[in-house]
């Protein structure tokens, strides 16, 4: 996608959220397609997703 993700704000992965994250992470990778992935800002969380298109 040729963009890094940056931490912003109190950003926090703890072992015991670890597995729960990744797993949502998994699902965002393959609810979305790399186009609109690529055009994106999304929060991945253990408990879910933010998903917010950017203005062009």
């Amino acid at each position: 996608m040729g963009k890094a993700c940056v931490p912003m704000g109190r950003s926090h992965l703890v072992p015991s959220t670890l597995e729960a994250v990744h797993g949502e992470l998994n699902r965002v990778i393959t609810q979305y397609s790399t186009v609109a992935l690529s055009k994106a800002f999304v929060v991945v969380t253990k408990d879910g997703h933010r998903f917010r298109t950017l203005a062009a």
